[in-house]
């Protein structure tokens, strides 16, 4: 079994915002896939594929962790077999970039998995979310929240659709074919860009 999350904040309001393309990969992958519906739980929902359990945490970002604890409990499974999808203001909009374990690089929900897991040691799908069409980068922290916390344009929506995409043809070769797998995709999609 493995456990995919995708962080984003729960509620209408920041739905399609940059904050929460963890959660849109979810719903692509749901909506692609038909999967059953999606079961709540206190701190989080979820869906299964396949024996699999894709994950959206109930709790705002910065608390992401305590969902992530409970859905490693409530299923008995080990951190080894987390996934994590999140947004990155680092890299550039559309990048994706795929790691086994490192730092929160100031993601506060990086930052509460990692206070919660007490490790650094989980792998984490980083999709880019740091510049705007218009070349514009969050320069400060009220900047970078007013930032995280908008909605893409029309014009980065296409970008960001694409990038959801590949996304999802990833965590589907993670779910069928392990990590590795994942990896050796990733590598073709970054030769062919």
């Amino acid at each position: 079994m493995k456990i995919v999350v995708g962080l984003g904040n729960p509620g209408e309001k920041y739905k399609y915002t940059r904050h929460n393309v963890g959660f849109l990969v979810l719903d692509y992958i749901n909506k692609q896939y038909r999967s059953p519906q999606i079961i709540n739980r206190k701190n989080y929902s979820f869906f299964e594929i396949d024996d699999n359990i894709l994950v959206y945490p109930n709790t705002f970002m910065n608390l992401s962790g305590i969902a992530v604890i409970d859905v490693l409990d409530d299923f008995s499974c080990s951190q080894n077999n987390l996934l994590v999808v999140l947004d990155d203001i680092h890299l550039k909009l559309g990048n994706i970039r795929i790691r086994e374990s490192g730092l929160d690089g100031g993601h506060n929900g990086l930052k509460s998995i990692i206070y919660q897991l007490e490790s650094e040691e989980f792998k984490r799908i980083r999709l880019g979310i740091g510049q705007t069409s218009d070349g514009i980068i969050a320069e400060n922290i009220v900047k970078k929240k007013n930032f995280v916390l908008g909605k893409f344009n029309d014009e980065e929506l296409k970008v960001v659709n694409l990038m959801i995409g590949k996304t999802a043809e990833l965590l589907w070769k993670y779910l069928k074919s392990g990590f590795q797998e994942m990896l050796n995709l990733y590598s073709k999609m970054q030769k062919s860009v």
